[in-house]
């Protein structure tokens, strides 16, 4: 397949496939959250039981380089499969729950932290496909391609998150999300993806254990541990902030609608950042796309908490997520093509541990700041958090080298290169 064309990319059958299992994936877990986050901050009214649902949301994504060397030796397309089922069964469970008077919030966090951890492993497990599908010189555009078509549809749906909790019961929309992880299971079944055993049968502990620190020795040797680090203060005031918005919508009438909005424009923001990355790509270095990417999304988004006016609050919201939007496909397109594709799996789902390393702590924080904060003070920490790390990138100018790293990387992937 040559470089150059979205549609190139997208004739690729396998390709196409896999990027419709990402994309109903990802509707029928947005709709979970939605509900869910509504339903607790609404039904019990509580910002600690909000804290734990957050808490129950992110954790998950802490155990995910458990399943690395898993990733590594199964067959990609089973474990998609596996996860959607037991999702399935999970949802089932709570609707059972509900119908027998037993659904109280211990039960619906329990679900949420399994059905989440369930989801989570998807994700690495995609990104370990996606180099396997495409080509490296098209990493870049295969990538913005899976968040445009994600933020697209993710959009157009947080959009009518509002209406949907406004117009149906909880357990209607709890339905409504078993169906759609039906989906994906037929849309991954017609995935042609050619799965090679590297590895013998017999597996021992203590090769798992040795496995596991592969990706992080990895990590380690690269640069892109110094891009990973400061992540993780952002991830802390993301998830502080995904407690927080339910509470900053009550402030505005039609709140349902607003939390709705909210989110829809996160979508349409983040979509329109993965187009236009394609382009600024062509212009800027990675390395600098991620650092003023990062420090105008936080000033962007502290601009639209001085706001009072939902209008504002929107049109700035949408410029942050523009540049939160860019940037992480440069993330994502940098860490695939700078490691060995026999580590795809373990590096993957090792990044995915340590971005999110610190968002339960953040859920549990966000949770105990509404006893004493007003909710738009509590966004606007996101911001100043955000502006700070790109002034850290901006200082190390290494950053602005790592498409000259990565492009000797790619001479020889069987050996760890060093900062």
């Amino acid at each position: 397949m040559r470089k150059g064309g979205a549609v190139d990319i997208l004739k690729n059958k396998d390709f196409s496939f896999l990027l419709g299992t990402r994309l109903l994936t990802n509707i029928a877990d947005s709709l979970f959250y939605i509900i869910s986050m509504w339903y607790i901050a609404s039904h019990f009214n509580s910002p600690f039981f909000s804290g734990l649902a957050v808490f129950c949301f992110t954790f998950p994504e802490l155990l995910i380089f458990l399943i690395g060397p898993i990733i590594d030796r199964t067959n990609p397309k089973k474990l998609l499969i596996i996860s959607n089922v037991f999702q399935i069964i999970c949802l089932s469970f709570l609707i059972l729950l509900y119908f027998t008077n037993m659904l109280n919030i211990g039960f619906l966090l329990i679900v949420i932290f399994i059905s989440v951890f369930l989801s989570s492993i998807t994700y690495p497990i995609e990104e370990t496909m996606i180099p396997q599908i495409v080509k490296n010189d098209n990493l870049v555009l295969a990538n913005s391609i899976f968040s445009i078509f994600y933020k697209v549809l993710d959009s157009l749906f947080n959009g009518l998150a509002g209406l949907l909790i406004a117009s149906f019961s909880v357990i209607y929309l709890y339905k409504v999300n078993v169906l759609l992880f039906i989906l994906p299971i037929i849309c991954v079944y017609f995935v042609r993806f050619s799965f090679q055993r590297d590895y013998s049968y017999s597996y021992s502990l203590s090769q798992y254990k040795d496995e596991l620190k592969d990706g992080y020795r990895y990590l380690s040797s690269t640069i892109m541990k110094k891009m990973l680090y400061p992540l993780v203060f952002i991830n802390l005031f993301g998830a502080v902030n995904a407690v927080a918005l339910p509470y900053f919508s009550k402030t505005f009438d039609n709140a349902s609608i607003v939390y709705g909005l909210l989110l829809g424009v996160g979508g349409i923001g983040g979509m329109v950042g993965a187009i236009l990355v394609n382009y600024v790509n062509n212009y800027l270095n990675p390395g600098r796309i991620l650092t003023y990417g990062l420090f105008l999304n936080g000033l962007f988004w502290a601009i639209a908490l001085i706001f009072h006016t939902k209008i504002l609050i929107y049109s700035f919201l949408f410029l942050s997520y523009v540049c939160s939007g860019a940037y992480n496909i440069i993330f994502a397109s940098l860490f695939q093509s700078m490691s060995p594709k026999h580590l795809l799996g373990r590096i993957n789902s090792t990044i995915d541990t340590i971005i999110t390393l610190a968002m339960p702590l953040g859920s549990l924080i966000g949770g105990l700041l509404l006893k004493f904060m007003v909710s738009r003070e509590i966004l606007l920490l996101y911001g100043i958090t955000s502006i700070i790390v790109g002034i850290i990138y901006f200082l190390d100018k290494r950053i602005f080298l790592i498409p000259k790293i990565a492009e000797e990387n790619k001479e020889d992937t069987n050996e760890v290169p060093s900062v």
